[in-house]
C-alpha cells in the first residue's frame, strides 16, 4: 500500500508538472519578448501590451490548472462506473473537435473486443481532453503543418489493466526544458 501511495504521488506530481509546463514556458516567452520590445529604440506599446496580455492569460491558465488539480485531489472518494473505454475515446475526440475546436488528424489504434473498464468516467474524459489540448497547443506553438495525434489502447491482461497512449507528431521536448 505504501508503494502504491508513492506511485500515485509520483503520478500526481508528474501530472501537475505537465499541466504547468506549457503555460510557464509561454509566460517566459511572452515576458522575454516584452522585455526585448521595451529595450528597443522605438518601443511598440501595442505589441508590448499584447505580450503582457498573453503572459497574464497563460498565468491564469496555470492557476486554473492548479485549482482543478487541487479540487481533484481533495475528493475523498472517486465514484466509479463500468464503461466502454474505446467509446469514451471517440467521445473525447468528438468533444475536442466540436466543443474545443482543436484541429488535428486523429489516428486510432484501439484494441478490438476490449472489455469494459471500471473507473471514474469523468476523470478519464478530462485527462483525455487535457492531453489532446496540450498536444495541439504544443504542435501549434511549434508550427507543425499537419498536426496528428495517435491514440493507442492496449490491455495488459496479466495485470488487468488497460493502457492508453496518446502521442502527437510534434517536435518533442527539448533537453533544456528538463532543467
Amino acid at each position: 500500500e505504501c508503494l502504491q501511495r508513492k506511485h500515485v504521488a509520483a503520478q500526481t506530481a508528474a501530472a501537475i508538472a505537465h499541466e504547468l509546463k506549457q503555460p510557464l514556458l509561454a509566460i517566459a516567452a511572452y515576458s522575454e519578448a516584452a522585455l526585448m520590445m521595451i529595450k528597443a529604440e522605438n518601443p511598440n506599446f501595442d505589441k508590448i501590451s499584447k505580450a503582457i496580455e498573453g503572459s497574464v492569460g497563460q498565468s491564469l491558465r496555470a492557476g486554473q490548472s492548479i485549482r482543478k488539480m487541487l479540487e481533484f485531489l481533495s475528493l475523498k472518494e472517486f465514484p466509479t462506473e463500468v464503461f466502454d473505454l474505446n467509446k469514451e475515446i471517440h467521445d473525447a475526440l468528438n468533444a475536442a473537435n466540436s466543443e474545443y475546436e482543436l484541429r488535428f488528424n486523429p489516428v486510432l489504434q484501439l484494441e478490438k473486443g476490449l472489455p469494459f473498464i471500471r473507473a471514474n468516467r469523468i476523470h478519464v474524459q478530462k485527462v483525455l481532453l487535457n492531453l489532446l489540448r496540450n498536444g495541439v497547443d504544443a504542435m501549434q506553438e511549434a508550427r507543425v503543418p499537419l498536426p496528428e495525434i495517435t491514440v493507442t489502447v492496449r490491455t495488459i491482461k496479466d495485470a488487468n489493466v488497460a493502457q492508453v497512449t496518446i502521442q502527437d507528431n510534434g517536435p518533442g521536448v527539448k533537453k533544456e526544458d528538463f532543467n
